[in-house]
């Protein structure tokens, strides 16, 4: 997936110096998220299983519009804007993983809100 960053020296040691907010390096395997990139797309995102990776990073399975079913690959914990339930992102799914904000408001704003 082209949004995603695949950890490296280079990568690990600029985003080291930024700091994650303690809902970001609290994200576990199960785990929903949402990411709004510059170009007016949506990522969501849930975190799977991982394998020995930087903290980081985890292993995710990224969905949005383009890609309704899904990549797997290695994100940046940076990267993550918003925690999501798992209702949210069943509603995500319902809507097609929309990328429309104002749709994606408003069924973030159906259910309680995930704690950030």
């Amino acid at each position: 997936m082209r949004y995603a960053t695949v950890p490296t020296e280079d990568t690990i040691l600029v985003t080291s110096s930024r700091r994650l907010a303690p809902w970001q390096t609290a994200l576990k395997p199960g785990d929903y998220f949402l990411v709004v990139v510059q170009e007016g797309v949506i990522l969501y995102g849930k975190v799977l299983l991982s394998k020995a990776l930087p903290p980081q990073f985890r292993r995710v399975k990224i969905h949005s519009e383009a890609s309704p079913k899904g990549d797997e690959d290695v994100v940046d914990l940076h990267m993550a804007d918003l925690p999501m339930t798992d209702r949210q992102f069943g509603l995500a799914r319902m809507f097609g993983w929309p990328s429309d904000l104002e749709v994606m408001r408003t069924f973030m704003s159906m259910v309680r809100p995930a704690r950030a």
